[in-house]
């Protein structure tokens, strides 16, 4: 697609060149024609390719036409535009053969008529896109009409509706379809199996790009095209089915367990009832895969030429009904098969997968027959639980009863089949337009019966019921009604259509019904939405009827309806879902000139499975729970108290919550004696965070191999040696599903982390944090893992992606909070189909849109959530690609977070340029709204550009900025399920809108300024300070005092974390002489600091006189005072009973040990180093 620009004065015209028409009023275009507005000054279609190309453009040297022709008359013809953006067409069939010439043609044009400029022509022209066509039509800030209807049937004469394409060789389109699904089992098959044969399955996914040529799907190609189609699919069919059996080969089961399965082949004419290699056999397999993401419930009919008994996957013998084939199916030309019987039996396929059935011949054994009742040329009537279907004894449906409901719908002279006589024109003219492959018009609107007597023979079995209608030699229709099922199934045969009398024909399958539509009805528009039909008539146009059947005719691709007050009667078409290794009949068309519109093959249900809205996850509910009812406060409020307290402690049936994260050696060892030890079989969640008490859990005797009742574990900072020992006993624990790990320290090797965490055949929930060295991860020897909620909060790399969600086929939720790359250009995923997978988070480094594109087509077409942090990456701020991306690969996506963090003055300009586009129509429909914010001053290149959308999330991201001037919000906004909050923004405005009620979190990541009041009178409208728990600065320059006021609102905290610089010692001084310090340090209840500074001793002693009731600590020290400041730690700080000093060589644990000993400061204690931190525990 090719755009050009033009501009009028001091206004641009943009002339876009597409292979689109743009219909236009010929008596505004005096010089241009074209049947696609191809202009005659620019055409070259009729143009020899070897016309040379001088200075001169072409279009001089060609035609002789000088060049103010085209700049003369784009005036003329803007008139046909809503506005002076003009888009040119400059492609259609054929056009680019010559596609060098072309553009240097296109080149041409563009420097001479922008050469008249200089002459006083308003005239620019340029190349351009679609998107820069549509993004300057919408800053001209017009109001648009818009269409809701379509195009169809579509007319470009008055006798000539392009209803005939619809089911040109019909034949051919099914084949297309067939090989299609062979193509994604041969792809699924190969994933799953691991079997890695890509490069054969690469031919047939050639021959299918090739036949998505217009021509193809429509099937209006010449014979000899289709005939090639037909081979390249043949070609490629026999390829993939290598990949298929070596696939199976893998996936079988033994045959120790059940019969002796046989090699595995494909049936390609299972839908003429024939599979000539199982004729004769005594024994053989029907393995029949299910593609589709749901469990699938399927009536099966396979072609046989013997009695067999019929094993389900178990082993088992299933009940099947054995038949005579239709003699108009076993009558069809060109089927070789000597099969004169089929068994029909109902199956359950698994979502995403397969069962295998054996046939083992009947030997002489005594069978029992099933009760078959047959009828011919007598009126019948099929029923089961649901409808009642009755015919008369001319094969006339009379009418259908909805049992259920008590609706009955008549039917008035349904004979099925209806034939039009073909228009036998010569096209020579509109009003001689033939019917062919692209037009469907009939001589005459009255239609004829295709034979004036029917034969019908009715056949009732325990599992189906059908009707045989019989027309003639090479009409017929089978009507089927199984049990349990809501439907009923027709399929019909229709060909050789005899021509003999030189005469074309159209068969139509009509329904007659007493239903007063009012002359509507309603069918689907590409499979999807609904479109109202009326016939006769035209929403958006005055339509004059001239052909009042052709122009009635519309594509069906799923649905079609029609109804009254009380009823409807719907007509479903079959999708090709599953008929590549099973035997099922499909669709009986050997000729290609039967209406697609009324092709009624099959009307099936599938059965579904039922999503609950509340998994079982540890994480979702218990935590709720866990800060009430933690044993460890019960314990310590009444173990002690009495002994009937103590005996509810021990002997109480109910499941337990165990943390030991924050306690002191002394109260550990009581408390494992007198708790964990007895409870070990009621332990429902375990929680350890630090080194030393994963010793006392996982050294011998190993306790936590009698946690049968253990959901939840949560090992935080712990040592990566623990591990393969911590693995080895978990898969012992039968109720194990949610499992958190962190580790402080490096991993050599992570790929053991995952190799024994996806062997846990019960998780669920996992979250994963290491430090990792580089090494890459090797995913080939994961076993498919059960977890459905996998988060990595670590380095991941993109190039893994295949791998990790290949042995993930259950995941729902996936957040990875680093995932890297560089140039991963070359790298091909293969797709995946992750039908659970609702919810992806990903924080990007390194990759590049259209990497991340690849990620989203292969294995995100079902996700509801996207969110996406990036860093100094423009590539993703293009609204237009989003919207692209969006549309084709995430057409359920409810929930879209972007944040993308930028540095530098041309990142900065970038943003400041694209991110205006997220303001389209697309976004505000969705309401997903965006913002640019830059950093500290207006001179910083710093900034970012992030979502303001509020999500249902328990975490939030709070800027400043967008709350105040974001347009969309005219009232005060309450999010509820806000658990922790992120504050971010340099610049405070008061008149907040959102508010934060049951935050017990906050991050602050930014220290904000203000233009009036404070900071903290702002966070404290915005949320309840005195509920938070955990406080963490994340930003090195907020203030010490500030932060003492901060603290003096907020007496519940818990848990700090602060990232401050150094601060000379009069200020603290100062700080420390104020009255907020002393009524902070009297009050504060923290009991966990972690400080990212190297404190120096002056610091320490501020630190230790504001939070006295300190437990934990982890800080780093100047290692000049080490002995000074460990001495204050240990003799100063009563309740401290673990220290964490980072950043030290291993002397300094040497040095640590000869303190306590010799000043004796402590008298029971642990102490370990782990990569440069040492740990103390007392």
């Amino acid at each position: 697609m090719l755009p050009i620009g033009v501009s009028f004065g001091a206004l641009p015209i943009w002339v876009f060149v597409f292979a689109l028409p743009i219909w236009v009023p010929v008596y505004i275009l005096p010089i241009c024609v074209s049947a696609y507005i191809l202009p005659i000054w620019v055409s070259v279609y009729m143009l020899p390719v070897w016309v040379p190309v001088y200075t001169l453009p072409i279009w001089v040297s060609a035609y002789m036409l000088p060049v103010w022709v085209p700049v003369y008359t784009l005036p003329i013809w803007a008139h046909g535009f809503a506005t002076n953006h003009i888009m040119m067409t400059m492609r259609r069939d054929f056009q680019y053969e010559n596609a060098n010439m072309w553009f240097q043609n296109l080149d041409k044009l563009i420097k001479y008529v922008n050469a008249q400029q200089t002459n006083g022509s308003d005239v620019n022209m340029f190349y351009s896109t679609p998107s820069c066509y549509l993004y300057a039509l919408n800053k001209v800030g017009r109001e648009w009409a818009s269409k809701t209807d379509d195009f169809f049937p579509l007319g470009d004469t008055p006798h000539g509706f392009w209803t005939g394409y619809f089911t040109s060789r019909p034949s051919l389109k099914r084949y297309k379809r067939h090989a299609n699904n062979i193509l994604q089992v041969a792809r699924q098959l190969n994933a799953l199996s691991q079997i890695n044969l890509r490069s054969s399955i690469f031919d047939l996914s050639e021959a299918m790009g090739v036949v998505q040529h217009h021509d193809a799907i429509s099937g209006t190609e010449k014979q000899h095209v289709a005939d090639d189609y037909a081979q390249r699919l043949s070609e490629g069919i026999d390829t993939v089915a290598d990949v298929i059996n070596n696939a199976y080969d893998k996936l079988l089961p033994n045959e120790s367990k059940v019969t002796m399965a046989a090699p595995q082949f494909l049936c390609q004419y299972s839908n003429i009832s024939e599979c000539l290699p199982i004729e004769g056999q005594d024994r053989f397999t029907l393995t029949l895969w299910n593609p589709t993401t749901h469990p699938v419930t399927h009536h099966a009919r396979v072609p046989v030429t013997k009695e067999y008994w019929i094993r389900d996957p178990m082993g088992s013998i299933i009940p099947a009904e054995y038949i005579p084939i239709p003699d108009t199916t076993k009558n069809i030309p060109g089927r070789k098969s000597s099969a004169q019987n089929q068994y029909i039996f109902t199956i359950l396929l698994p979502a995403l997968g397969f069962s295998t059935y054996y046939f083992e011949v009947k030997n002489g054994e005594i069978i029992e027959k099933k009760h078959v009742t047959t009828t011919r040329n007598e009126a019948c009537t099929l029923e089961n639980e649901f409808l009642r279907v009755e015919f008369d004894d001319q094969g006339n449906l009379h009418q259908i009863i909805n049992l259920e409901k008590r609706i009955a719908v008549p039917f008035t002279a349904q004979g099925f089949y209806w034939l039009y006589t073909s228009f036998p024109g010569s096209s020579s003219l509109p009003e001689f337009q033939a019917s062919g492959a692209y037009v469907f018009r009939p001589l005459t609107s009255k239609t004829q019966p295709v034979s004036t007597t029917r034969t019908i023979i009715c056949t009732k079995t325990e599992t189906v019921q059908s009707a045989m209608i019989v027309f003639n030699e090479w009409a017929s229709q089978e009507v089927s009604l199984f049990q349990g099922a809501p439907t009923v199934e027709v399929e019909w045969t229709v060909g050789p259509i005899p021509i003999d009398d030189d005469v074309g024909k159209e068969i139509v399958v009509r329904y007659d019904t007493d239903i007063e539509s009012a002359s509507k009805y309603y069918t689907d528009a590409n499979g999807r939405q609904v479109l109202e039909r009326i016939r006769d008539y035209r929403p958006t146009w005055n339509y004059s009827v001239v052909e009042n059947v052709s122009g009635n005719y519309y594509p069906i691709n799923s649905r079609i309806w029609i109804k009254d007050g009380t009823r409807q009667l719907t007509i479903l078409t079959v999708s090709s879902l599953f008929r590549i290794v099973n035997m099922e009949r499909i669709k009986r068309q050997l000729d290609d000139i039967v209406d697609v519109n009324n092709n009624n093959k099959k009307q099936k249900t599938f059965a579904t499975t039922n999503q609950f809205n509340f998994e079982n996850l540890a994480n979702e509910i218990i935590y709720d729970i866990f800060e009430y009812l933690d044993v460890y406060d019960i314990y310590y409020g009444f173990y002690h108290l009495n002994k009937r307290f103590k005996n509810l402690n021990i002997y109480s049936n109910l499941h337990c919550q165990v943390d030991i994260s924050t306690t002191s050696k002394s109260n550990f060892e009581s408390y494992y004696e007198d708790i964990i030890k007895p409870n070990k079989n009621r332990i429902k969640i375990f929680r350890l965070s630090n080194p030393f008490t994963i010793d006392l859990i996982f050294s011998p005797p190993r306790i936590i191999c009698d946690f049968i009742q253990l959901e939840n574990l949560i090992l935080d900072n712990i040592n990566s040696r623990y591990l393969n020992n911590i693995f080895k006993h978990l898969i012992y624990l039968p109720k194990l599903h949610s499992l958190t790990v962190s580790t402080i320290d490096n991993i050599p090797n992570p790929s053991s982390i995952f190799i024994q965490i996806f062997q846990l055949t019960k998780l669920k929930y996992c979250k994963i944090k290491y430090n990792e060295d580089g090494s890459p991860i090797n995913f080939d020897e994961c076993k498919q893992s059960s977890i459905e909620h996998l988060i990595i909060d670590s380095p991941f790399r993109y190039e893994l992606f295949n791998k990790l969600l290949t042995c993930l086929p259950k995941l729902r939720h996936l957040s990875i909070n680093y995932l890297t790359g560089s140039n991963y250009s070359e790298i091909d995923f293969y797709p995946i189909l992750l039908k659970d997978l609702k919810s992806v988070s990903f924080g990007i480094y390194s990759i590049h849109f259209e990497e991340f594109k690849k990620l989203t087509e292969n294995f995100f077409n079902s996700i509801e959530s996207l969110r996406i942090s990036t860093h100094n990456n423009s590539s993703y701020s293009h609204a237009k690609q989003w919207e692209e991306l969006i549309s084709s690969s995430m057409p359920n996506l409810h929930s879209f977070d972007l944040q993308n963090h930028y540095a530098g003055a041309m990142q900065k300009f970038l943003y400041s340029c694209l991110g205006g586009k997220f303001g389209s129509k697309f976004w505000t429909e969705k309401q997903w709204f965006f913002k640019n914010q830059d950093g500290d001053h207006k001179s910083s290149d710093n900034g970012l550009f992030f979502s303001i959308n509020p999500y249902r999330r328990k975490d939030h991201t709070f800027h400043w900025h967008s709350d105040h001037y974001n347009a969309f919000r005219s009232r005060r906004i309450i999010f509820k399920s806000v658990k922790h909050l992120y504050v971010c923004g340099k610049q405070v405005i008061n008149n907040f809108v959102s508010y934060f009620p049951n935050v017990t979190e906050l991050t602050i990541k930014d220290y904000a300024r203000t233009y009036c009041g404070s900071m903290l009178t702002a966070l404290n409208e915005m949320i309840p300070l005195k509920q938070l728990n955990k406080l963490t600065i994340d930003c090195n320059d907020f203030p010490i005092n500030k932060l003492v006021n901060l603290l003096s609102l907020t007496p519940n905290l818990r848990t700090l974390k602060w990232n401050f610089q150094s601060v000379d010692h009069p200020q603290v001084k100062l700080i420390q002489q104020s009255e907020t310090f002393r009524s902070v340090s009297r009050t504060n209840k923290i009991q966990n600091l972690e400080i990212a500074h190297c404190c120096t001793l002056y610091e320490i002693y501020f630190l230790v006189d504001l939070f006295p009731q300190l437990e934990c600590l982890k800080t780093g020290i100047n290692r000049k005072e080490f002995v000074i400041i460990a001495r204050h730690f240990l003799s100063k700080m009563p309740h401290l009973f673990y220290l964490c000093i980072t950043d030290l060589s291993k002397t300094y644990s040497q040095k640590l040990n000869i303190l306590i000993k010799a000043e004796n400061l402590l008298d029971d204690y642990f102490i370990k180093f782990v990569d440069r931190d040492l740990y103390l525990w007392w």
